[in-house]
């Protein structure tokens, strides 16, 4: 188990969202992918948590609560049961957005994913080009939600 992996955590250009939210879980069956969508979260000023196990993605949702979570979600096979597990059980976070990337061509995927209550799925021939957005888009989000926090305590 790889518990934690840390990214330099670099201050986007432009954006407000506060350092201690840029931080991501990133769960994956396959070393070179989750080393993938790690340095996409970087290029995104993500800071990554990288579990390769179930345990790990248990402890480090519970213990670190996290703000994105992302899982690369195989067809089948060994990862492929523990990862929809951990899966569901960061939806179940309610401060929590979670990315499933499935397999494209397996429409039983695709429909597991959007009926968990993901926040977004990602089909995987886009993996290496949608996963940018998907960690900018989040980031958006995020600081979206932090301005408008700030402006609703400035009026009291």
């Amino acid at each position: 188990m790889r518990a934690l992996q840390d990214t330099p955590q670099l201050a986007p250009p432009n954006v407000a969202a506060p350092p201690s939210l840029l931080r991501c879980l990133v769960a994956s069956w396959d070393v070179r992918r989750g080393e993938l969508l790690c340095e996409a979260a970087a290029d995104e000023s993500w800071q990554t948590v990288l579990c390769e196990d179930g345990p790990a993605v248990l402890k480090s949702l519970f213990q670190l609560d996290l703000p994105l979570a992302v899982f690369d979600l195989p067809s089948g096979g060994e990862g492929a049961q523990w990862l929809r597990e951990a899966t569901l059980r960061a939806v179940e976070f309610p401060r929590c957005l979670v990315v499933a990337c499935v397999e494209r061509g397996d429409p039983r995927q695709e429909q597991w994913a959007r009926e968990s209550g993901v926040w977004a799925y990602l089909p995987e021939p886009e993996l290496e080009s949608g996963v940018r957005v998907v960690f900018r888009d989040a980031r958006e989000a995020f600081a979206r939600q932090a301005l408008s926090q700030d402006a609703v305590a400035a009026r009291w």
